[in-house]
């Protein structure tokens, strides 16, 4: 799991409990292998593995050993993978998918670093198109993995002690400037994908 940023809500002095004045802690910026830049860098984290990891019960590290918070659990967490190509490099890395097909699949998993960084290159330079590469666009492939982000979501969303909220990151890049953004919905409605700078 990759995170970013970790959100506090400050309380203001009230010594007692109080529900509208309690600090809350939490992170609204985490990826997980769902995208394709956090699954380059080896994260195969689920959104489930990501939503347990916040309740403070141990997931798996890539190299084989286990992680867990150190501190108290988080109370809110949002996933929020790139809604740019979500889910399309998993599946490129699946033997039985039909984007395993694509040229340049087999070099984004190579063990040669210049092999993959030019493959990666080729997806990470495209955001600065605002154009899908043609033969990465799969739209039900993205389709399915934001359902796998919204059911985790729900899954793991326990009234009053913690909240979690679907999500996504619009990952803008035109001319290479930086216009990403976290989206939030509030509540159990959000679309059946997610609006996309391609």
């Amino acid at each position: 799991v990759t995170g970013a940023v970790v959100a506090v809500l400050f309380a203001t002095g009230a010594a007692a409990q109080n529900r509208d004045r309690n600090a809350y802690f939490g992170d609204l910026h985490v990826h997980t292998k769902l995208s394709f830049d956090a699954y380059i860098f080896n994260v195969r984290a689920t959104p489930d593995d990501a939503y347990r990891y916040a309740k403070g019960e141990s997931i798996q590290h890539t190299a084989g050993y286990d992680v867990r918070l150190t501190d108290a659990p988080l109370d809110f967490l949002a996933v929020t993978d790139h809604s740019e190509y979500l889910g399309i490099v998993p599946a490129m890395n699946d033997p039985q998918h039909p984007l395993s097909k694509v040229p340049y699949a087999p070099d984004l998993f190579s063990t040669v670093r210049e092999q993959i960084s030019a493959a990666f290159q080729r997806i990470a330079t495209n955001l600065s198109t605002g154009q899908y590469l043609p033969e990465l666009k799969d739209p039900a492939t993205s389709r399915s993995a934001w359902r796998t982000v919204v059911e985790s979501a729900d899954r793991h969303y326990a009234p009053g002690k913690f909240t979690t909220f679907r999500g996504y990151e619009f990952t803008s890049a035109p001319d290479g400037q930086n216009l990403h953004r976290n989206v939030i919905f509030a509540g159990a409605r959000s679309p059946d994908q997610p609006f996309s700078a391609l």
